[in-house]
Parts: C-alpha cells; sequence; structure tokens
C-alpha cells in the first residue's frame, strides 16, 4: 500500500513537473510570439517615418518653385504694364500713384505731369537789367545812347542834362536816411552814338562815361576812374532835362570789404524761395525752372509738406526750428513791438561758422518776417538789401516794374544784385536767403518770374558758381484759393516744392549724407527738416559717415522722434503729421478707416471694379473663364481727414463723397475661388487701381491653357 502512493507520489510529481516545462514553453514561445509582432510595428513606423520625410521635401520644393513662378509672374505683369527695366527702376524709386506711402503716411497722387525735356537747353546769354544808371566794381555808369534818351525821353541836347546822386543809409526797416541834404551834382562826358547799342551785350554795350560836375569834358583822360562810389553803399541818382526831372534810380555798390574765409571745398549756401506756388503749378507753369532742375539732376522732393495755414508758421520753422510759441520764448519778446533781434535765425550760426551772409526780399511790402514782431531794429546779415526797396518802392513806376507789369522805366531787378554778390563771393564761403513775396495773391503773375529766375540759375550754373555752392529753391504753399475748393485745389495748396542742387563732389566727399538726402525724397518732410539741413551745412563736420550712423542710431533708439530731422539722415518710414509738427488742417496723409461693413456700397463698387479689371486683362483669351465675384474676404478705407473734407466744396454734389478714397480689397472670384488683393482709387468721377492685382491662392493647373506667364494668374481655364 504504501509502495502503490509513493508510486502514485512520483507518478504526480513527474506529471507537474511535464506540466510546468509545458507552461514554460508555452510562456516562452508565447513571449517569442509577441516579440515577433512587436518587430512588426516598429518598422511600420519608420516606413511612415521615411515617407513623411519624403513628402515634407518635396512639399517645400513645390511651395518654393510656386512661390518663384509668382514671383516670376508679377515681375513679367509689371514689365507688361510698364514696359523695360528703365521704367521699373523707375517705379521702384518714384511711386505712380503716392507721392508718399510709409507706413506713417499716404499722400495720394491725383494729377499728371506733364514736362518734357526734349527741347531744353541751359541759357547761355544772360539778360540784363535795362537800367539807365547802374554802378559796376563801384563806378556809376550810364548806360544808353542818344537814340534811346531822344525816343524815351524827348532829349535832343545832352549838355542840358544835370545829375546828381546822394548816398542813404538805413534807419529802421521802414526808413532811410540820406548821409548828406546836399546831391553831389555830375555830368554827362561821353555818350555812345551806336545806334545798334545793346545794354545786354557787355561787348557792344552804350557806355556813358560820367565825371564830376567840375569836370573838364575837352580834358579828360581817364573819365572811367571820375566818379568812384564809396563801397558798400545804398545811392540814389537822379536826373532832370531843362530843370524837369525824368529820371531817379537806387542802386548799392557792392565791394568786397567783408573779412570771409576761403572756401577751400567747403559749401556756400544759396536757398531761394517763392510763396505761393505748389509744386503742382511750378511743373506746370514754371516750366523752364522746371526742366532746368531735372536737367540739372536736381533731387526733388515730393513729400514736402505745409506745416500750418499762417504764413509765419512756414518762415519760423525754416528760419530757426521754432513755431510759434517756441519763438516767443527764444527770442524772450512777447508783444509785437519788439524786434526779431534776438531771435536764433539760422544766418546767425552760418555767421559764426565765418560765412558773409545775404538776405533779400523782392520787395519792402509783405515782407516775410512781419508777424508778431516789428522787424529787425539792428541790420541782420552782412548784406541786408530791404533800404534799397524800401526807396525803391516810393517810385510809383518801379514799383509797378518788381509786379511786372512795365518794362519802359526804370528798370532795376533784385536778381541782378544777387547775381554781383554771389560772383563776388565766389571763392568765399557764403549764405542767401532770397525769398520772392511780391506775387502774394496774385497767381496769373508768377509765370511772369519764370524766365528771371532761370537767368539766375543759368548763371550760377554757367559760372561755375555751382562748384562749390548747394541751392535750395522751395516755395513756402500754393495759393489761397477764397472762392470754391475743391479736394484737388486744397491738396494742392499743401504740397510746397523743394529742388535741391548739389555740387559734383558732394557725393563723393560725403557718401552717406547724400544717399540719406535723395532716399528721403518721397518721405513725409517739412520746413523743421529743413532747417536742420540747413544747420548741418554750417558745420560740415556734422554729416560724415561715422557721425551720422551715431546720429541715427540716436534716433532709432529713442522713446520718440524729433520733430525736426536733418534730409541728411534717414527719415522713419513711422513718421506721421502729429511727429513731423504738421497741423491736422493742414496734413494731406490719407487716414484708415477700419471694420467697414462688406455691403457697403464704396466697398461693392470697387469690388466689382476689381473683377471688371481681372476679366479685361484675359479678355481675348477665349480660353479663359469670365470671373464673377464670389465674396468680399476683407477691406479697409483710406480718406483724407475729416478738417480737410469739411474746406473741400464740390462743384456737383455737397456729399462727403466727393473727394479720393484708397480702399484696399481681398476678394474671392468664381469659379475656381481665387482670390486677389489690390488697391482701388475711387474718385468723385473716376475709379482706378493703384497697383497691380495680385493672387494670393495661385494654382498654376487652373491656368493650363495658356502660355502668357503674365495673364496666367487672372485665367481659370475651360474644363
Amino acid at each position: 500500500m504504501r509502495r502503490l502512493v509513493t508510486a502514485f507520489r512520483l507518478k504526480m510529481r513527474s506529471t507537474s513537473l511535464t506540466s510546468s516545462h509545458q507552461d514554460v514553453s508555452s510562456v516562452n514561445s508565447s513571449s517569442r510570439h509577441h516579440h515577433k509582432h512587436k518587430k512588426g510595428p516598429k518598422q511600420n513606423l519608420k516606413k511612415c517615418i521615411i515617407t513623411c520625410f519624403i513628402f515634407c521635401i518635396t512639399f517645400f520644393i513645390i511651395i518654393e518653385i510656386t512661390f518663384n513662378q509668382k514671383l516670376l509672374n508679377v515681375s513679367e505683369i509689371l514689365q507688361h504694364n510698364n514696359g523695360d527695366t528703365e521704367q521699373l527702376n523707375k517705379l521702384a524709386n518714384k511711386s505712380k500713384y503716392y507721392y508718399v506711402n510709409t507706413i506713417g503716411c499716404k499722400i495720394p497722387k491725383l494729377y499728371e505731369e506733364n514736362l518734357h525735356l526734349d527741347d531744353f537747353s541751359f541759357n547761355e546769354n544772360f539778360e540784363q537789367s535795362i537800367s539807365i544808371t547802374s554802378v559796376q566794381n563801384g563806378l556809376l555808369k550810364l548806360n544808353t545812347n542818344r537814340t534811346y534818351l531822344d525816343k524815351e525821353f524827348g532829349i535832343k541836347d545832352i549838355e542840358k542834362i544835370n545829375c546828381f546822386y546822394q548816398y542813404f543809409n538805413r534807419k529802421t526797416d521802414t526808413n532811410n536816411i540820406f548821409t548828406s541834404n546836399e546831391k553831389v551834382p555830375f555830368k554827362i562826358t561821353q555818350l555812345n552814338n551806336n545806334d545798334d547799342f545793346d545794354p545786354n551785350d557787355d561787348d557792344n554795350i552804350g557806355l556813358i562815361l560820367i565825371g564830376d560836375a567840375n569836370t573838364d569834358i575837352n580834358n579828360i583822360e581817364n573819365p572811367a576812374n571820375n566818379l568812384q562810389i564809396e563801397e558798400n553803399k545804398f545811392i540814389k541818382v537822379s536826373c532832370n532835362y531843362d530843370n524837369k526831372e525824368f529820371y531817379e534810380n537806387f542802386h548799392y555798390s557792392a565791394k568786397d570789404d567783408f573779412q570771409g574765409i576761403d572756401s577751400n571745398g567747403e559749401l556756400s549756401v544759396f536757398l531761394i524761395g517763392i510763396s505761393n506756388a505748389s509744386h503742382f503749378f511750378l511743373l506746370n507753369h514754371l516750366r523752364n525752372i522746371a526742366k532746368f532742375m531735372r536737367k540739372s539732376n536736381s533731387i526733388e522732393y515730393y513729400g514736402y509738406s505745409k506745416i500750418g495755414e499762417k504764413s509765419y508758421q512756414y518762415f519760423y520753422p525754416l528760419l530757426c526750428g521754432l513755431d510759434e510759441n517756441e519763438l516767443h520764448v527764444a527770442c524772450n519778446s512777447n508783444t509785437f513791438n519788439e524786434s526779431y533781434d534776438r531771435c536764433p535765425f539760422i544766418w546767425k550760426r552760418f555767421k559764426t561758422a565765418g560765412y558773409t551772409t545775404i538776405f533779400a526780399e523782392d520787395v519792402a511790402t509783405n515782407k516775410i518776417l512781419n508777424f508778431t514782431h516789428k522787424g529787425f531794429s539792428n541790420k541782420p546779415t552782412d548784406f541786408y538789401l530791404r533800404p534799397l526797396l524800401v526807396e525803391l518802392e516810393k517810385l510809383r513806376e518801379t514799383f509797378k516794374l518788381l509786379n511786372y507789369k512795365e518794362n519802359k522805366i526804370p528798370n532795376y531787378k533784385i536778381i541782378d544784385l544777387l547775381r554781383q554778390l554771389n560772383n563776388l563771393y565766389h571763392f568765399k564761403k557764403s549764405f542767401t536767403f532770397y525769398w520772392i513775396t511780391s506775387l502774394y495773391n496774385k497767381r496769373p503773375i508768377v509765370e511772369l518770374i519764370d524766365n528771371d529766375i532761370f537767368q539766375i540759375f543759368s548763371y550760377l550754373s554757367m559760372s561755375g558758381i555751382l562748384n562749390n555752392t548747394i541751392l535750395f529753391f522751395v516755395s513756402d504753399h500754393g495759393a489761397h484759393i477764397n472762392y470754391h475748393k475743391s479736394y484737388l485745389n486744397i491738396l494742392e495748396e499743401r504740397q510746397p516744392f523743394l529742388f535741391t542742387l548739389f555740387p559734383n563732389w558732394f557725393e563723393h566727399q560725403y557718401p552717406k549724407a547724400f544717399q540719406n538726402f535723395r532716399n528721403n525724397f518721397n518721405k513725409l518732410t517739412t520746413a523743421f527738416d529743413l532747417h536742420e539741413t540747413l544747420y548741418d551745412l554750417s558745420d560740415l563736420r556734422l554729416i560724415t559717415d561715422d557721425k551720422l550712423d551715431i546720429r541715427s542710431k540716436e534716433i532709432k533708439e529713442s522713446d520718440s522722434f524729433p520733430r525736426g530731422i536733418s534730409l541728411f539722415l534717414p527719415i522713419p518710414q513711422t513718421r506721421t503729421c502729429e511727429l513731423a509738427g504738421i497741423s491736422y488742417e493742414s496734413c494731406t496723409c490719407l487716414e484708415k478707416k477700419l471694420n467697414i461693413a462688406k455691403n457697403d456700397l464704396r466697398i461693392q463698387r470697387a469690388a466689382r471694379y476689381m473683377v471688371q479689371e481681372i476679366n479685361q486683362k484675359v479678355r481675348s483669351n477665349s480660353q479663359c473663364r469670365h470671373l464673377h465675384l464670389n465674396s468680399i474676404l476683407d477691406a479697409t478705407i483710406e480718406t483724407p481727414n475729416k478738417k480737410l473734407l469739411k474746406q473741400s466744396q464740390s462743384v456737383s454734389s455737397s456729399t462727403s463723397d466727393e473727394f479720393v478714397m484708397d480702399i484696399t480689397l481681398r476678394i474671392q472670384t468664381k469659379p475656381g475661388l481665387a482670390e486677389y488683393e489690390s488697391v482701388v482709387r475711387v474718385t468723385p468721377y473716376t475709379v482706378s487701381l493703384t497697383g497691380v492685382i495680385t493672387r494670393i491662392n495661385y494654382n498654376s493647373k487652373e491656368s493650363f491653357c495658356i502660355e502668357d506667364s503674365s495673364l496666367k494668374i487672372y485665367c481659370y481655364c475651360f474644363r
């Protein structure tokens, strides 16, 4: 029995071991099987990663090719619309639709220029004023002949002519004082009998040599030296015939007694300006001047803007860099009865730097510095020509002459004297400020000075003075129109001009300054900036490349931009009217209006026009389907500010729609659901694009039916 139990136990143990071994084998087998199944997903994952990588690379290549194709298409479109590469370069430098197109300001260009330079040539014959008397090199001379005296004044016998001269000096800005009560007599001692006398020809001039009253006419050895005029003196000349005065005129004897510093490659500065002439008016009416400036490769500014409604709101910033309130503080004056003597005018800085300074206007009335103060108590510059103008305006005929209504009377032009002064200081540093104000509120007369200003520019160029002179030609604003004002009138009136002509060597010696000045041509700029530019020119060390790098960095890192920025520095793209010191009512930058309803009639009109233009482009290709507007995806409107709109009075309507607006649109067309973007300009009478229509979601498969790359982005082919 015991053996049976033992045998049974052995049997059970054997069975247990066998079972255990089978279990272990089963587990091992199961484990191997499990691992075998695990190995498959790893391989699949690896394949998946490789596939994704290849797909991404392929997708990236496709995107890159597509993007490049888009750029190519856009380039070809531009070429198609604008011609050759030269035109593209011009388009890159000067916007066709905006004068200023920056982040901070957009000023629309609403009128076309019509200025052809093919028929232009520099004038080498300088017209001289036909004045009977003149002062040249300190000598008083008479320029006429017997025929002229007989024809104009009925003078038969020159022995009966008695002339006098008298010196005078400035007392105040409105009065002069004559140095003696007695007039110094002199007589004609020699007369040119040539009837072909030409007062404009220096080689054939009808020159009357003058001697004093006691000179023996028959014993004159050198009559040209008999009447020497004192240097730097104002002089009055009068003549009578048979005891009746027939001639009176005033002159200035310019002689070089100032101890100026030789220029030695430094710049002289000549700034000449005109009131009431806009940029548009200059290009279309002062054509000789405009052609001269463009033919001379001057830098023409398109964003130079009016600052405020009053004239002094231009001249104070230009000459002092200050507005009216700041000027009172700087001048330490609060009443009109005080003078400008203590004000920080820019010519004071030039004078301190060793420059000879010249300040002139063309008339004594309507002077530019007679707004909030009574003028100057002391002479402000080395040459101050106002005393001469005060006396000239006392002559009725001469006053007419200065307004360009009469040429047969004693003729004296301030431009001739400026020509003499600048020729005198050709080799010395000088600062000249000349402003034409006689044309105030007489816009048609502006055209008549075109030749006079052109003459002095031609002289400065041909004489070589511009080899060491920088020339600024500016205006304060366009003509004020007191009757009907359209938006175009308002825009024009707020856009003065600024042309600048540099000597040829300036770009080489100051490359960064010149590059910045040129690049700022389509930025928002003002007289505040021009003042800072003049300040830099008084010390050329301020515009070296290293110095400009430091100054540019300071502007970029500052919390706020300065109001006035030298044009030799980059003008920030984010500059607004407020930052530039331009009053709200004078600002011509468009204001952006967001969140415009898609069903706005103006938006709908602009969107339909975009689709119409797209269809027009592919109209001649029968393979392309006619597109329709599917939806408007986004829209913004830019319009003039409210104060400008209030001043605009439309002829045809009094509604607020009578002005320009730029509408930026992103639309979707059908069939194909193509997305396009462009800017549409809407005026009361026209709708137009301000650039190309760009495709946002271009798909080359849609335009398989045409080969013209410039049209592919607009074509949806029939399938």
